[in-house]
């Protein structure tokens, strides 16, 4: 994913972003300018908020072979669905799912058994489940912290081993983010789903 391929002219413009796939017999592929015209290019989407400057971050594929891109300064997630072809139905990925308290959408990880998709929320210090019907629950959340004990403290990456969610924690904090100190950036958070 590039998470800002088209820079802004005027700060009014939407960010373009995009998704990019490069087979592995193509290794050593420049990709061309203007990014829009590239043809590895998969996938764009735009993002409106104008106090943070990325936009796609995090792919996931589902059991079915759709593709998902979060796209963190909206908080939104965005599907590509393929033809048989293995061609994207459309170049813009439309909103698959978005909640008011989903605030960012960084990284992202499909559980092929159920399709469920959780998501390192790092705005609002959280991990969201996306469901198949594209519907948010929040699965936990911490306040203001420094990571200790196992709290979450500004979540990117997630992934579930067993029946635990995994998520790594970044702390860096971004304008409209509960995380606004910094402290250390290696901290690991464990979530029990039972």
């Amino acid at each position: 994913s590039d998470t800002s391929m088209v820079p802004k002219k005027d700060p009014k413009e939407p960010l373009i972003s995009g998704v990019f796939r490069v087979k592995l017999t193509e290794e050593g592929t420049k990709l061309e300018l203007p990014l829009l015209d590239d043809p590895h290019l998969v996938a764009t989407m735009k993002s409106y908020n104008p106090d943070i400057g990325f936009g796609a971050d995090g792919l996931t594929f589902d059991s079915k072979g759709n593709l998902y891109c979060g796209n963190f300064a909206d908080g939104t997630l965005h599907k590509t669905e393929f033809d048989s072809d293995g061609k994207p139905k459309q170049k813009e990925a439309p909103i698959f799912a978005k909640a008011e308290f989903m605030k960012s959408c960084d990284g992202i990880f499909c559980d092929l058994s159920t399709d469920k998709i959780y998501v390192a929320d790092s705005l609002a210090n959280a991990v969201q489940v996306v469901s198949p019907d594209g519907s948010v629950q929040m699965l936990a959340q911490d306040a203001e912290n420094d990571g200790s004990g196992g709290r979450l403290d500004q979540p990117s990456e997630v992934l579930l081993r067993g029946r635990e969610v995994i998520a790594s924690n970044i702390d860096f904090p971004v304008p409209g983010g509960i995380n606004q100190k910094w402290d250390k950036p290696y901290t690991i958070s464990v979530i029990k789903l039972d």
